[in-house]
């Protein structure tokens, strides 16, 4: 789950940000992008399997206690009240759309579709798509360039472990 939808080139030479100077926003884009692509590089190597990606925008969760300074920080305290105000708890989001689709008979013929916050189906990242197409049209080359990345990041990480 992320949010689909985003429209910028993501970095393949620098996945894990190694190297490049570290940009909250855009590192959420690239991984959005990436996660993008593997639901619909999934889907076309499984076709017997479906793959979904989920938009559950924002939710209220603690993920953010350590960027903002920990969980009894004052701004974190302020975030979660904006959070509170405007999104979903897990348990609503999980409950009353992901669940609710998860188990939709729609989705058995839909593999390597996308959905927002409401259940509704969306397009993909759009750098992974064609936008002089009126219907959604995949750019394959693109998904196999994310799909490259990401298995040779990998590979790396495997070939570290002890």
């Amino acid at each position: 789950m992320a949010f689909p939808g985003v429209p910028d080139v993501p970095q393949f030479e620098d996945l894990n940000w190694d190297s490049t100077p570290w940009a909250s926003w855009k590192a959420h884009k690239n991984a959005v992008v990436a996660q993008d692509a593997v639901v619909l590089g999934l889907s076309k190597r499984h076709p017997d399997v479906n793959f979904f990606g989920l938009n559950p925008g924002i939710i209220k969760t603690d993920i953010l206690a350590s960027f903002l300074g920990g969980p009894s920080s004052v701004l974190f305290a302020l975030q979660q009240l904006v959070i509170g105000a405007i999104g979903r708890s897990v348990e609503d989001y999980s409950l009353n759309t992901a669940l609710q689709l998860l188990v939709s008979p729609q989705l058995e013929t839909a593999t390597g579709t996308f959905y927002n916050h409401y259940g509704e189906q969306i397009w993909p990242s759009t750098w992974l798509t064609d936008p002089a197409s009126e219907q959604l049209k995949i750019v394959d080359q693109h998904v196999e360039q994310v799909w490259e990345a990401s298995q040779k990041l990998a590979a790396r990480a495997l070939s570290a472990a002890p």
